[in-house]
């Protein structure tokens, strides 16, 4: 008897030690025996089953109002889940007004599970639309409890499966974009997909866009895009395949303004005439408290984007008023490089103002200077200093028409002009829009003309051959005197392409 005993004893005690291994898919919470009870034989209290388990699970977004549209969402769960069960039907983002899906991808690692929001630009009849998160919303996340399972097949009976979070109500900064259409927004600390600190960047800022937080908080795209007379064009891709990181900085909600020139003092003072306000989706409009115009705020984040950068070649490119965008902060950078706070590496060595905007009349924030002689000031810096080459595109007659020629502009820079023929004259809007969709595609090939031996305008020209186009005595450091040169596509105007295109030197400075 006394062998039977233990033998029994034995494989008792390691009966009680297998339950108590799976306690966590069993039990968690002790609930298969009531507090202050005691069974009738102790040794047999497992045979009595437990409830289901319950499983916590917590979340970074779960109510918060502020979410930034790059945020990372993460749910934790306080045991094991099976990463295979994890999917986009049982791990949902959707829009809380109609449950519309958010597209992206998950992760799993000790015991939190990440959705990467997915950030891509698509076509949409003749537009080109982008998926993502968008500012100033409200989402859910949604988990299928019945689907979502340990790594010993059970449901995890989740305690919370569903969190509501609300989207910031403003978004600017810098995105990389990637070959097909994919971009993302750098984010300090975060590793970029589409970023290489090693390779080149060509770094583009929009414009005044009016309109565009009611539509979506639209984006531009130059480097992925509808223009009704070229067709998509998916020169991100082109771009990126001849070693350049392709950046755009998005500005959008700001430079959404009824009249241009007040997007246009938030580029040099908080104090203009709309202070730093922004729009929002439903049109109206809420002002940031800060102490930082919006040239000061991009240079932040330029200047932790690109703080280990290796890449040999930065070119900025600004179209329309972000020439000034473009112009200011590369000034800015200057500036910051001289005061020994970040590294030549960081210094712009191409300038390109693309149909550039500068409107007319002093500006009180600028001690009564127009907003062109504060540029050509500052352009003038960059030259003497760094010896960086700046180009000009004109492809329209608006800045005449509605602005400032800024023509001691054209005395120092490489100036072209380009008459897209092909668009009708009456439609100004898309001929100034086509000052980026000629640049951006002339990557492929750079413009012939018969002004020299190593010719060649456009994306794909040398900065040492933009340099020899220049209105600029660079051995002098001071602008040439006569004659000045402007170049000038006389031939093959009556398609989009730059490739076809020819440019013929003239002397002097001219104006439409």
């Amino acid at each position: 008897m006394k062998l039977r005993s233990k033998k029994w004893m034995l494989w008792a005690v390691l009966f009680v030690t297998a339950l108590s291994f799976f306690a966590c898919e069993l039990d968690t919470d002790n609930e298969g025996v009531g507090e202050g009870s005691e069974p009738e034989d102790a040794m047999f209290f497992a045979y009595e089953l437990p409830d289901a388990p319950n499983y916590a699970t917590t979340s970074n977004i779960n109510n918060q109002t502020n979410v930034p549209i790059s945020q990372w969402i993460t749910v934790s769960f306080d045991c094991d889940i099976n990463p295979a069960t994890l999917t986009s039907s049982t791990f949902k983002v959707v829009r809380a007004s109609d449950n519309a899906v958010v597209e992206g991808t998950i992760s799993y690692a000790n015991r939190v599970a990440t959705f990467k929001p997915t950030f891509k630009f698509y076509q949409s009849g003749t537009k080109v639309e982008y998926k993502g998160l968008r500012q100033n919303t409200q989402y859910k996340v949604i988990l299928d409890a019945a689907n979502i399972k340990t790594p010993s097949g059970q449901p995890a009976t989740i305690t919370q499966t569903t969190f509501t979070f609300t989207t910031t109500d403003l978004d600017y900064g810098i995105y990389f974009m990637g070959s097909n259409g994919e971009f993302e927004k750098f984010v300090p600390g975060r590793s970029n997909p589409y970023y290489d600190p090693t390779k080149p960047v060509i770094l583009y800022i929009h414009g005044w866009q009016t309109g565009t937080s009611q539509n979506n908080f639209g984006r531009e795209n130059p480097f992925f895009f509808y223009a009704g007379y070229s067709g998509l064009l998916n020169t991100a891709q082109t771009w990126r395949s001849k070693g350049y990181n392709v950046a755009l900085v998005y500005w959008a909600q700001w430079a959404d303004e009824g009249e241009v020139k007040d997007a246009e003092a938030k580029l040099w003072t908080v104090n203009g005439p709309r202070q730093m306000r922004y729009r929002v989706q439903d049109g109206s409009y809420r002002n940031l408290s800060t102490t930082q115009n919006v040239t000061q705020l991009i240079y932040e984040v330029y200047r932790q984007t690109f703080a280990n950068f290796t890449g040999g070649h930065i070119r900025i490119v600004g179209h329309s008023l972000g020439n000034q965008l473009a112009t200011t902060l590369s000034w800015t950078i200057s500036n910051e490089y001289r005061a020994g706070r970040i590294s030549a590496a960081l210094v712009p060595s191409r300038l390109v103002l693309l149909d550039p905007f500068w409107s007319k009349d002093g500006k009180s924030y600028l001690g009564g200077k127009w907003t062109g002689e504060v540029c050509r000031t500052y352009v003038r810096d960059l030259i003497t200093r760094h010896g960086i080459a700046v180009e000009q595109y004109k492809t329209s007659g608006l800045g005449g028409a509605i602005g400032d020629e800024n023509l001691d502009m054209r005395k120092m820079t490489a100036f072209f002009r380009i008459w897209p023929d092909f668009i009708s004259s009456t439609d100004q809007t898309a001929q100034h829009l086509y000052a980026y969709v000629w640049y951006v595609h002339s990557i492929n090939q750079a413009a012939t003309g018969n002004y020299e031996a190593a010719n060649g305008v456009g994306a794909a020209a040398s900065n040492a051959q933009v340099k020899t186009m220049m209105n600029w005595n660079f051995s002098a450091s001071a602008p040439r005197t006569d004659p000045r040169f402007w170049y000038t596509s006389g031939n093959c105007t009556k398609t989009w392409t730059s490739s076809d295109d020819y440019f013929s030197r003239k002397s002097g400075v001219n104006t439409w």
